[in-house]
Parts: C-alpha cells; structure tokens; sequence
C-alpha cells in the first residue's frame, strides 16, 4: 500500500510520491535531524519477503555508497523501521530526460551536453567495475541548472563479483538474465542484443543503451521502438534506427560514435565509454568555438602502398598534399647550422640521440636488409650494433644509453615494410639489446616504433593485439600491455607514439583512412587533444624536451619538412606552426637532443612513374622487358586503361596538385582534367570513356568524385563525413562500388552512377585498393580481411559472398580480359597470376634490382600489357642541425 503523506519512517516525514517501478516506490520526504529533503525508496511490501529482491536492494545501496559522482544521485543510508527497509538518497530537482522529450527532441547542443554528462556518470561507474544495466531517459533526471543525474542503480551489477579482474584485451563479464528463469532484466528498447538473449554482459551493454539515449534526444524519438516489448525486442536484434531522423547539423563524429555505440556485436562496439565522452567534449568544444569539426575540416587525399625506409608514407604524402604551399610562420630568428651526419650510398634513416646527446643511432642498409648503427657525434666513429639476416629498423635508447630497442623482422633477407599508406608495418617485433656486449633480447612480439618513457617505467608501441592499429604501452621488461588509445572507427590507425618529458603523455600519428594528422594522448586519463588536424598532412610526431613544442613533419610549404609548433601543457596546440627546414628532399623521422639545441632527421629521395610489361594473353606470362610509359621526376601513379585500350587515366602532382590526368599511348600527349588543391586519386573509366570516378578530398571529406572527359566538370556523388574511396563503374556504366567507412570500418557500397541510391552491400570489412565487378556486373570481387585474409564474390542484388579460388595478393587484384585468371602484386614485390578455374597461382615477374616495388597493376583491355607503378628510393641520409632555440 502506498505511503500517504505525514508518515515517518524513523526521522524521515513522507511528503509526497515521486514515482513507483516494479522494485517499489520512490518518496519525497524530509530529513527531520538535518533539516533537509531527501529521496526514499521503499522496496515494494509484496517483495520484502523475496530473498533475491531484498538482496537486490541491500547490493543496490553498497553499490551507489561505492560512487561518488556530481553525475549520480548519492545515496545518504540504508535504512530499516516497522514499514520495512528503504534507501535514503539525494532528492533531485528537475524533469527526467523523458519528460523533456515528451516535448520533442532537444537542441543540439543541449544534447550534446546531457550525453556528455551521462558519458561521465557512466565512465565513473565501469572505473569502479559496475555496470548499470538499466540506462533509459527515465533513469536521467536534468536539475535546474543542467546538471545530469543518473539515477536508478538497482539492476547495476559489480563486475569484480563474478569474474576475475579484468584486463586490457578480455573484458570481464556477468550474466545478464535474472536468478528467475524466463526473465530479462532491463527495459526492452534500451536493452544490448546481448542483454536480449540473456548473454555475458559487460560494460559495453551499458555503451548500447548510451547510443540509444543520445540518438532519442538528439531525434525525439525512439532508436529501437514498438507497440509491444516483443516488437522493442525484435528491432533491438534485427532493425536499425532511422538514421535520416539525425537532424541535419548533427556533428559527423556525433553520427560515428552512434554508430559504434549501437554496433549490434559487442566486439565491433564502442570498447570504453570514456571514448563517447571523449567524443562529446571535442564536438561541444567545436561548436562553441564556431569550428568545423575534425571530420568535416580535415582535407586529405591517399596514396599509394610502398616500401622502404618510411617511402610508403613519404611519397604518398609528397603527392596527396602536393597542394599550394601554405604561408610559414618564420622559424625561430637565430638560423640554426644543418650538417650531413652520413654519406652512405646506401639508405640511411630513424636516427636518434642518445640520452646524453653524444651518439645517434640510426638504420642502414646492408645487403638486402638494414642494421643499427651508431655514430659518435664528436670523433664521427662509427660501429655496427646489429648483425644476421633479419631487417632491423626504428631504433631508439634506454633511459641509461647502455641498450638500444628496435624492430626485428621475423622472416630473414625480408625488409619489414608498411602494409599501405597508412605506414603499418606486419611480420615484427620489439628487440632489445645491449651496446656493449651485444646480447639481444625479444622483449615484444609482433608491435612497432617502440619508444621508451623518460622515466624508463613503459614502453609505448602501436600494436594490433585488439584489432585495429593503435597504440598499446608494456613496462621495460614488454609485459602488462596496456592499450591506451582508441578510436570509434576502425578504419583509423594510431602510430609512432612519443613519450612527453614528464611521461605522462604520448604525442602519436593519427592516420584516418588516408588523413594524416597529430594527436596526444594523456595516459592517465585517456583524453586526447588534435595538435595538427590540417589540409597538409603531418607525420613523424615527437616532443621536444621541454614539451613546449611538438616537431613533426609536413608538406604545407612545398615539400616534405621540418616543423614545430608551441603546444599547451595538455599537448593541445597554443600558435601557428613554424617551419624549419626548405630543403627539395623529404625530411622526416626527427629526434630532439636532451638539451634541445641539437635535432636530427633523415633525408629522402624516391620516385614513381608508369612502366607496362608485355605479357601473353593466354598465361599472363611476360613475353618481353617492362618498359617506361609515362615516366616525370614527380609522382604518376594508379593507372586505368581506357575501355579501347588507347588512353591511360592516372593521378600526378606534376602541376603542384594532385589530379587527374590522361595520357594518349598514341601520340604521347597528355591532358589535365582535374584542377586545384585537395588530392584527386585512382580514377577508373565509365564504359563509355566520357566520364572518370575518382576520390577527393576536395570538398573536406574523402569523397566520391566524377569528371566529364570533354567539359571537365566535376560531380560530388558522396557527402558523407567517411571516407568513401576505390570507386568503380559496373560493365554496364550504371552503378559504381565504392568503399566507405560509415559504419566503422571499410565495407562495400553501391550507389548509381549519378550518386543516388546509396546502400550497404557487405557485412563483412574490405581491404585493398582494388574493389572488380564480375563480366556480366551481377557481383563484386573483393579482398575481406576478416576472420582471415581471402578473396569473395558478393552478389550486388541480395545473397552470401561467395569464396573464390586461392587468390595470390587480392590488394589489387585485375581480371584478364576473359575473366578466367587474376593478376596482383605480393609484397610490393612479385607478380602473381591466379587461375579462377583449375591450375595453381603461380609467381610471373619481380624486378632484380631489390630496391624496386611495383603497385597496382592493371591488366590490360587486350590482354597484352600490365601497367603499372614503378617506385624505387634513390637514396637517404641523417642530417643534424644545431643552434635550435
């Protein structure tokens, strides 16, 4: 029966009803000892009897006294008199989100802000190992002021007391369904697909219900709605939200992390809460400050996949921001004095001093593989460290300067080299070893650019033990991994990470697709703040040792160069960037000296041009030598033949910009159909030859583009904040595939030529840069990386993919004319030609000269020639310049 007003429950006064759940009723009342107002929540007397509700109630009052948040109601006692036992908790003022949204979805920014709160409430709660179970707008009650309270914390569960403790790759875990059979605890349209089926929950069901809080009060409706719970239910498993309820201003990182959040498998869910309040924070802090925010502002364009030392990443950047050259900031006033450290024929790069600034230690080439080495600065000494047949590459030192960390390969007489533009290296570990004595020892497997803090406690690395490429810490001996940076989209990489002085931060690369920009990281607390988020791509972050800048390098003057720029004690960016070096080489991989006074840096040369290679039709085997086709001293790269076999469309930086061209085999004639800054990327032909799909970032996002050949105008087929890359026109010009990330990761999509109808296909990832349509256009051939790397082909109107045969490669992958045999390169290396139908692959060509890489190949229309890129460094040393402010 209800408590009527006037009714005491020891020193509490019943003033008035405040609400009733299935647990029992909530009260108004008044404290009579302290002369305040207080919540009371009375457990219903029809369960006061109920063992498992009573200890329910009693874990539910142990659990709140464990928190202590302004964004969770307190609880001030646990209390019991003649009418039973009953919480006494903080009485807060203010309408429940709920009651809010009765009236329509809330401003933007008011939404933001409440889903920020509740991010923090929550956050609060998993630190402490306790997940809610039970987050809906009922539950959240708005004070006067603004202030979130979360409320309700009686079907919360604390992790620690059902499972071991948790670590940073397995979470940990409870079970969701209640001691009674039949039952699920929760409320339907909030509940996880987990939660749901009554499966192991852990803190990522409450990361679901999150999503669907943030998505009603930005949209005023329901994510998961029905008349019934079984309907709530059945949308929760099987429906999606209507995402063009969003309202249009939405930030596009806002329309990310709901789509993480609400990941119906937990393993591609948002991992952390903190994520989502990171997320939040940096989209208020946007639109208070009237700025675009980082997805919408960054403007990028990708490259292509190379090798050697850091020539993946340079020559990618070197064209994809080969764009008008910002104005520079004068660098400091005393000029600083530049010297050539090394003279090697032989590619020299990663140098870095040691702690007590007399040595460099850097990477050479020495054979088919490359070694330490480490150069007195003084006398110009010089003694090889590491020796055998294994590629040994990214050194850096120990706190004492008596041992030396560094990536070995694991395969002998194979160079480690990155995967793609991105600059993620596979097939290493973490090594150790003495200086003196030689001694060597494996500290971490399979993890790169390790770089030890100041105080020798950690060592950070970017590792892939969780999934995508991010940056993980293990303390000095490589045990107890940490992943300590995170994202909400899997297509990003976290690399290079740099301790700060105080070791308390982590500056790191952060490689979105193909946008290349500078984070850092607190370790503590996990923020993270944008140091350089800009047009012109940045790499090769590191502190200086004041941690009053940031050095890294970028192309916004011209050429790849040195930069700096004056940061905030949380790493944030406080003033303009200013330049460093101007020289015509690509100047990278820069290492500060203890005293500041001193910076080293390597110095690189590379080039890519077209070459085709005649081949037989009927095998795919060379029938003669490759020969140049259009070859420049910039870059000219990812080549398609026309449909006729007499035009090569291509992407080339020759006029400053990275844009479209067509070469006429012909009569050698070369014509520019695109123009301007922005980074236009792998055009591919319509069927007809009057129109070319390429990828831009052009408009501030990585979109899908076309150019009409004769008028040279342009269309945006994309508007998305993703990134939408690798377009490609089916046989009959109506529709092009395409890759994009909307959904977190890199997955195919469909739309028609002119843009519209723009839908899912794939439920699985993609890789590669090549995405084929079958002969007849009724499917897609593809790359998945997922749950192993192998080939598929998905049909476009409805059906599983489809495994293909072995498929050597599948990066890059190009039909013969007759669609019996596919053509790509492994390694960067060597050609393959895999039979579709019957035979095994077989390798077909790799160039001798063991420097040379070879990328997207393209069989052509004819059968008779592959075209392709050709790159090859032509050399590389370590500078040191002296007299730095």
């Amino acid at each position: 029966m209800p408590l009527l007003p006037g009714v005491r429950l020891g020193p509490y006064e019943i003033l008035s009803p405040l609400g009733a759940g299935g647990m029992g009723e909530v009260y108004r009342a008044r404290d009579t000892r302290l002369k305040r107002e207080v919540a009371v929540k009375m457990l219903a007397e029809t369960l006061t009897g109920d063992a498992e509700h009573l200890a329910r109630f009693e874990r539910e009052a142990e659990l709140l006294a464990a928190l202590n948040h302004p964004a969770i109601a307190q609880i001030y006692g646990l209390e019991e008199s003649a009418g039973g036992r009953f919480l006494v908790l903080e009485l807060v003022e203010g309408d429940t989100l709920a009651e809010r949204l009765a009236a329509g979805p809330l401003p933007i920014s008011e939404a933001l802000e409440i889903g920020r709160q509740i991010a923090e409430a929550l956050e609060a709660a998993h630190r402490k190992g306790i997940v809610h179970r039970d987050l809906k707008p009922g539950n959240v009650k708005i004070t006067p002021e603004g202030r979130v309270k979360v409320l309700d914390f009686g079907l919360a569960k604390d992790l620690s007391e059902t499972a071991a403790t948790t670590n940073s790759i397995s979470p940990t875990v409870v079970s969701a369904a209640s001691t009674r059979a039949g039952t699920i605890l929760g409320t339907p349209a909030y509940m996880s697909p987990e939660q749901a089926r009554g499966q192991a929950l852990d803190a990522r069901t409450d990361t679901w219900s999150f999503g669907c809080v943030l998505y009603e009060a930005l949209t005023g409706q329901v994510a998961f709605g029905g008349d019934t719970a079984s309907d709530q239910l059945a949308a929760v498993l099987r429906g999606e939200p209507d995402w063009a309820a969003l309202p249009p201003a939405t930030p596009p990182m806002v329309r990310r992390l709901l789509l993480r959040s609400l990941e119906k498998e937990p393993a591609r869910r948002l991992s952390e809460i903190g994520q989502a309040r990171w997320t939040l924070e940096e989209a208020i802090a946007e639109r208070r400050d009237g700025k675009a925010s980082p997805s919408a502002k960054r403007i990028s364009a990708p490259a292509s996949s190379r090798t050697g030392v850091g020539a993946s990443l340079l020559r990618s950047l070197k064209s994809a921001f080969g764009s008008r050259p910002a104005p520079a900031t004068p660098a400091p006033t005393a000029p600083p004095r530049l010297s050539q450290l090394t003279f090697a024929k032989e590619i020299e790069a990663f140098p870095a001093f040691s702690p007590d600034g007399s040595r460099i230690v850097f990477a050479r080439e020495v054979g088919r593989v490359r070694k330490i080495f480490v150069k007195k600065l003084g006398s110009g000494e010089e003694s090889q460290i590491t020796r055998g047949l294994f590629d040994d590459i990214q050194p850096g030192w120990t706190a004492d300067g008596g041992s030396l960390l560094f990536v070995r390969s694991r395969e002998p007489d194979a160079r480690l080299q990155p995967r793609d533009v991105s600059g993620q290296y596979d097939a290493g570990d973490v090594w150790a070893i003495e200086v003196a004595s030689g001694r060597e020892t494996l500290l971490v497997e399979n993890a790169f650019h390790p770089w030890l803090s100041p105080d020798g406690s950690r060592i950070a690395v970017d590792a892939s033990w969780a999934g995508p490429r991010r940056i993980w810490t293990v303390d000095s001996r490589g045990r107890n991994p940490e992943q300590v940076s995170t994202n909400v989209s899997e297509a990003v990489a976290h690399l290079r990470p740099r301790w700060s002085p105080d070791s308390k931060k982590i500056v790191f690369q952060n490689v979105e697709g193909t946008r290349f920009g500078v984070r850092v990281l607190d370790v503590a607390s996990k923020a993270t703040a944008w140091v350089v988020d800009e047009a012109y791509a940045s790499l090769d972050p590191v502190w200086s040792p004041l941690g009053r800048f940031v050095y890294f390098s970028s192309y916004r003057g011209g050429g790849i160069n040195l930069w700096r720029i004056p940061v905030t004690a949380q790493g944030a960016a406080e003033g303009p960037p200013q330049q460093l070096t101007t020289g015509a080489g690509q100047d990278v991989q820069a290492s500060l000296a203890r005293d500041g006074r001193k910076l080293a840096f390597a110095t690189l040369k590379q080039n890519a041009d077209l070459w085709k290679l005649p081949l037989s039709p009927e095998t795919g085997r060379p029938v003669g030598p490759p020969e140049e086709v259009v070859a420049t001293t910039r870059e000219d790269s990812r080549g398609a033949w026309s449909l006729d076999g007499r035009r090569i469309a291509f992407n080339s930086d020759r006029s400053g910009d990275m844009n479209v061209w067509i070469y006429a085999l012909e009569d050698g004639s070369t014509r520019q159909i695109t123009r301007g800054p922005g980074g236009d990327f792998q055009p591919t032909w319509s069927p007809d030859g009057r129109r070319l799909a390429f990828f831009s970032s052009r408009s501030g996002h990585l979109n899908v583009w076309t150019a009409d050949i004769e008028s040279g105008r342009l269309s945006q087929l994309t508007r998305n904040p993703s990134i939408d890359v690798n377009p490609f026109f089916s046989p009959d010009g109506k529709r092009i595939a395409y890759c994009s990330d909307q959904g977190g990761r890199l997955e195919i999509w469909v739309m028609n030529a002119d843009g519209s109808g723009t839908r899912p296909l794939s439920r699985v990832g993609v890789m590669g840069h090549f995405l084929r349509w079958t002969r007849d256009g009724d499917a897609i051939v593809f790359r998945t990386p997922s749950p192993a790397p192998r080939s598929l082909e998905l049909p476009v109107d409805g059906g599983e993919p489809r495994p293909l045969p072995e498929i050597v490669g599948g990066a890059h992958m190009s039909f013969s004319p007759d669609f019996s045999k596919i053509i790509d390169v492994v390694g960067h290396k060597t050609l393959w030609v895999s039979p579709l139908a019957g035979g095994s692959p077989e390798p077909v060509f790799e160039f001798d000269d063991p420097d040379v890489r070879i990328d997207y190949p393209v069989w052509s229309p004819d059968g008779r020639s592959l075209l392709f890129d050709r790159f090859r460094p032509e050399g590389g040393d370590v500078w040191l310049m002296e007299g730095m402010e």
